[in-house]
């Protein structure tokens, strides 16, 4: 089995398509010096026909994907058009003497170098475009055809060392049942492509492309991350039955359960609903019956535009998406950017270590103007619908206070326009050491908290989950996360404080009757698992899962935790809703 990222959600099965495309090579050549102008000239007439390529491909993204989306490729095109390349290239030629394929290849070469060398998850993807960029002009500057995936001919899941949006929308969609990517991360362009196109994605999975024979079987499972190559006959099945479910996900024996709510046999009541990228995914809830979106990711409202939507412009966003689910919640978290989500526009967001350093919350309090921009509009979105509002990465009580003044301005600046706002419950992400350590102190100030596990297993554990040499000791069953989540838990009961779970750990089956034992009261997953969900809360009796999580909390590694989890629910469901 290989781990990556989860890109896109969804199950694929089929065969591999590896698509091994090694970079043309570029001869040193160089030229006569009454070949210089000449050779400017060349150099100038492939960045032109490049970018007439490019903007036929967003031509083409645009149907499929709409005029928004098809902007991933203004970033190809921004390339050809960079001055400082365009300068460097016709100095190494006047200079040099270079023939115009040499300079470009240098010139880009020294580019990626630098971006390599980037602590930044961002600008290090940023290789995948300008590689792409220098492929096409490499390729049109020595003559040669553009290589593409035209033996792709029938349904496969396509393996890449690295894929570019043109590579995507170049193919027939029907014949691209996954994509497995050694580069990229899960906000990359291809990524935000593949969700689009509702393709199942894994992506950062290290050496891929050697590592998975060509048409060889193999699943992709966009949810969890993983890949199974040569899957024996039980685990095809499994994943055979969980694609069926993804694409109808209510199987004729789950169908009744829609309308009902999840209620554990016991009568103990869990809230279950949805985390979603995009406004159009709200119409998902009902579909599965959910109780409402638990978590909107506002930050790609961001990444797909590369820049800060006006308040407007978030306005109808919010709003089409609140009323769509009206009366149940819409919990919009605002811009979680920075980390591996950069943003920066300035050009001087350097940093060491991004994930410790300028996202989230710290962004928000520092770029206010945009900030209140957001507030403006779920506010004025709120009116006669159920919105939330939810800070990132909270670390104390002065942020918070920060971020609710800010919410108090941004009400009075509606209201002083003699617009009407809604009344909205205010909630914070609890995703680090400290903001479990301060929860009772934040309890006071919220009406919810909302567990994000990704991010506090990263910080409790101390591991970068994106490096693979320390990837596999990112384990949520660890006993210091089951700790954290059963305090903060605590403290949202003692103060009267909804609580919820919105990390991938919600979404494992194994993990559902320990964070119910727990006390949880939502649970916050992708809308494709809340159909399992539901059928184990509904079989689950609250008594037992109590006695398992007060059982947990005196276990002291998680390959024990791991264990008893898996065994509990081996012998209450057997081979039910894995």
């Amino acid at each position: 089995m290989l781990r990556g990222f989860p890109g896109a959600p969804g199950i694929a099965v089929g065969p591999a398509f590896v698509f091994a495309v090694k970079a043309p090579h570029v001869p040193a050549r160089t030229i006569a010096e009454d070949r210089i102008e000449s050779e400017k000239t060349r150099f100038a007439e492939a960045l032109e026909s490049t970018r007439f390529d490019l903007s036929e491909l967003k031509e083409r993204a645009s149907e499929m994907i709409g005029d928004n989306l098809a902007k991933i490729f203004d970033a190809q095109i921004l390339i050809l058009s960079d001055p400082e390349i365009d300068s460097a290239v016709r100095a190494e030629i006047e200079n040099k003497r270079a023939a115009a394929e040499s300079a470009f290849d240098r010139v880009i070469q020294r580019t990626m170098t630098k971006l390599a060398a980037s602590p930044d998850a961002y600008l290090r993807g940023m290789r995948q475009e300008i590689e792409a960029v220098r492929t096409r002009v490499v390729n049109r500057l020595l003559g040669l055809p553009t290589l593409g995936l035209a033996d792709l001919t029938q349904p496969s899941i396509l393996v890449a060392s690295a894929l570019t949006p043109g590579d995507v929308v170049g193919l027939k969609k029907e014949n691209i049942l996954g994509i497995i990517s050694e580069m990229g991360g899960q906000t990359s362009h291809t990524t935000l492509l593949a969700k689009s196109l509702q393709i199942p994605a894994v992506v950062g999975v290290s050496g891929a492309v050697g590592k998975i024979p060509n048409g060889t079987q193999i699943v992709v499972d966009g949810y969890s991350g993983s890949i199974t190559i040569t899957p024996d006959a039980e685990t095809l099945e499994l994943y055979n039955r969980k694609r069926r479910e993804s694409i109808a996900p209510w199987p004729k024996k789950l169908a009744a359960l829609r309308e009902l709510p999840a209620v554990t046999v016991d009568g103990h009541k869990i809230e279950l609903l949805v985390n979603i990228d995009m406004a159009a995914e709200a119409a998902d809830v009902a579909v599965v019956g959910a109780e409402g979106v638990g978590l909107y990711r506002t930050e790609y409202l961001f990444l797909k535009q590369g820049r800060f939507p006006t308040e407007n412009e978030q306005y109808k966003t919010y709003r089409q998406a609140a009323q769509t689910l009206a009366p149940h919640p819409l919990t919009i978290r605002t811009f979680d950017l920075g980390g591996d989500k950069y943003f920066d526009d300035s050009g001087d967001a350097f940093e060491q270590n991004p994930a410790l350093g300028w996202r989230a919350i710290r962004v928000s309090l520092q770029k206010k103007a945009p900030f209140k921009a957001q507030l403006r509009a779920l506010l004025r979105a709120a009116v006669g619908t159920n919105i939330r509002v939810m800070f990132p990465m909270i670390t104390s009580v002065e942020e918070l206070s920060e971020a609710r003044l800010l919410l108090d301005e941004a009400c009075r600046e509606v209201c002083t326009r003699g617009e009407e706002v809604g009344q909205v419950q205010v909630g914070v992400m609890i995703e680090t050491p400290a903001s479990v350590w301060i929860a009772e102190s934040l309890a006071k100030m919220v009406d919810f908290f909302s567990v994000g596990t990704n991010d506090l297993t990263q910080y409790t554990l101390a591991i970068d989950r994106n490096n693979p040499h320390v990837a596999h000791l990112f384990r949520p069953y660890h006993p210091a996360i089951i700790h954290a989540i059963a305090r903060t838990l605590e403290c949202a009961r003692r103060n009267d404080v909804h609580s919820a779970v919105c990390g991938e750990f919600a979404s494992e089956p194994h993990a559902l009757p320990l964070l119910i034992g727990l006390g949880v009261d939502q649970l916050s997953v992708h809308h494709m698992v809340v159909p399992r969900a539901k059928a184990i809360i509904r079989e689950l009796s609250f008594n037992k899962a109590q006695e398992l999580a007060r059982k947990v909390l005196r276990m002291e590694t998680a390959t024990e935790v791991e264990t008893t989890l898996s065994t509990f629910h081996k012998n209450h469901f057997g081979q039910r809703w894995r």
